[in-house]
């Protein structure tokens, strides 16, 4: 009688327990980054894509800004799924030398595409965080001449 009254004791002591233990545990779900990806025409024909951090985490260690030449580490803009080479003409918030980019909310890259026609009505726009291979942001291109 003993042993079945302690074993019953024990039990309910191990139920309370995992009781408190699950209900102190929870799953969080990771804040997704939000971002926008517009073009704008510009002066002389050209376009300019912007990329605009608009809430969530920031990316660190997201590209290399300098001398407006883009070296994309952690993230990188793809056109139809091939990496968007920037040699010049890119700026974070006005600033074309700002070394190596946490990018964060409220930040804006502005790249200035380097041909007429870089970027075509239909083409394919995508946003990706390289480590975890993740699209982050994908658009279809509808109001561009060409």
């Amino acid at each position: 009688m003993v042993a079945i009254i302690t074993l019953m004791g024990l039990t309910l002591a191990l139920a309370s327990v995992l009781t408190l233990a699950l209900g102190k545990w929870e799953v969080k779900n990771p804040t997704q980054t939000m971002l926008t990806l517009r073009i704008e025409n510009e002066k002389h024909g050209k376009e300019n894509l912007i990329l605009i951090h608009t809430g969530g985490d920031p990316i660190p260690d997201a590209f290399e800004l300098k001398g407006g030449k883009i070296t994309w580490m952690n993230l990188e803009i793809r056109v139809n799924g091939v990496k968007l080479e920037v040699w010049a003409d890119a700026m974070l918030n006005g600033e074309e030398n700002a070394g190596v980019v946490r990018f964060s909310q409220g930040d804006e890259l502005s790249i200035l595409l380097p041909w007429e026609n870089s970027v075509i009505r239909g083409d394919w726009l995508s946003v990706v965080y390289k480590p975890a291979g993740q699209t982050l942001l994908q658009s279809q291109v509808y109001s561009l001449r060409g």
